[in-house]
């Protein structure tokens, strides 16, 4: 859970505060008692925040350079500070290797990965480019139609 989404769920229950509230407002401490009291499973939000930024920085690729190493460097190609990999006996699994211990067959990995992802974003496009096309063509080529005027349950 991104902070943006408990942000949310803040701004709704101080709305709903506010109008049970009524005439007579409200005030920050009572509000901030509700909050506490009524979610008793709080911890639970702190969690999957946390998990949810782990993810992210996980994800994250970081260039080599900038940890105080000269960056690995092939053909003016530099390698980023982690590689991905297929786990052993997975081939859905994927794991990630610190450049310093990584293996020639790490690099292959990593870039057959990395050229997996691209084919299926690649693939991805080309359907939503036929998608295009079918709808300029429902259009007339009138790009200024509106797209649920033109699509499948129009």
């Amino acid at each position: 859970m991104k902070t943006t989404k408990l942000n949310g769920l803040l701004r709704a229950e101080k709305e709903n505060y506010l109008r049970e509230r009524g005439k007579k407002g409200g005030k920050a401490p009572e509000f901030i008692t509700l909050v506490d009291t009524k979610f008793t499973h709080f911890e639970t939000y702190v969690r999957e925040a946390l998990a949810s930024a782990a993810r992210e920085i996980w994800e994250e690729q970081e260039s080599s350079g900038g940890n105080g190493k000269d960056p690995v460097m092939f053909v003016d190609f530099e390698l980023p500070r982690y590689l991905t990999r297929r786990s052993l006996g997975s081939v859905l699994d994927y794991e990630k290797v610190h450049i310093d211990a990584a293996t020639l067959r790490d690099f292959d990995s990593d870039t057959n990965v990395k050229m997996r992802k691209s084919i299926e974003s690649s693939a991805k496009l080309a359907r939503q480019m036929k998608a295009l096309d079918e709808a300029i063509r429902r259009a007339g080529g009138d790009m200024d139609v509106l797209l649920r005027d033109v699509g499948d349950a129009a």
